[in-house]
């Protein structure tokens, strides 16, 4: 069932008013698909890029310039607070981009929306290219056209190489979101430390959750080269 038509929306933002418990899982087994059903960052944002699915795994469907930073992004329905828990496994194959200005990344995203000329959630980042690296950064609306729009609050270089099949995960608690691979923490920060800006609050209370995906640099072939599936988000 695709959430890119008319009446999507209004029902998802109804889903978050209530909140959002137990296991959600987004099924990846069915056919490809290009968006894949969601509120993706061109169907509906018009300034990004959609997620497809390709092989039962969610992939990039463009390279980017960055800046703009036009990520390929798709948020799903049901509104996670600040206590969840979202993990997925990384695909990765071929040969990693060397490394800068040249990057390809895989993100989790917690307490997000989406619309016309608008997108602001955390992302939770981890660098499978050539230069590891793993990242907690607010979005903070707007059209990603002004370094201003974005919030970095735990840039960590140095990190494992990703590896196919490993695991990532990203925890929100109170406050403070954590990112893990393969159950080892890479980078952690208290979110509420930025304040209010002409974008939103200082802190997101509630949002739904997605993933994402950049590259920069490559050709067409390499967005195949790394993905995500097996992806759960849990919240009490």
């Amino acid at each position: 069932m695709s959430l890119n038509r008319p009446g999507a929306l209004d029902r998802m933002m109804a889903s978050a008013m209530r909140g959002s418990s137990g296991l959600y899982t987004p099924d990846l087994s069915g056919p490809d698909l290009n968006p894949y059903p969601g509120l993706n960052g061109l169907s509906d944002g018009k300034l990004w890029n959609d997620v497809r699915l390709v092989s039962n795994r969610l992939h990039n469907t463009a390279i980017s310039g960055g800046p703009p930073y036009d990520d390929g992004i798709v948020l799903w329905p049901g509104c996670y607070g600040d206590n969840v828990t979202m993990t997925a496994t990384i695909y990765r194959t071929g040969t990693p981009l060397p490394g800068p200005p040249d990057t390809q990344e895989v993100e989790l995203l917690i307490c997000g929306s989406i619309g016309p000329y608008h997108a602001s959630f955390y992302e939770c980042q981890y660098g499978v290219g050539g230069n590891p690296y793993a990242n907690i950064v607010r979005w903070n609306g707007g059209g990603g056209t002004v370094i201003g729009q974005f919030t970095e609050f735990g840039l960590q270089t140095g990190t494992p190489a990703a590896q196919n099949g490993d695991i990532l995960k990203a925890t929100r608690v109170g406050s403070v979101i954590t990112v893990f691979l393969n159950g080892v923490s890479m980078t952690s920060a208290d979110v509420s430390a930025a304040g209010a800006n002409s974008y939103g609050p200082a802190t997101y209370a509630r949002g739904f959750v997605g993933v994402g995906f950049f590259q920069r640099g490559g050709t067409s072939g390499n967005l195949l080269e790394y993905g995500l599936s097996n992806i759960t988000v849990t919240a009490p």
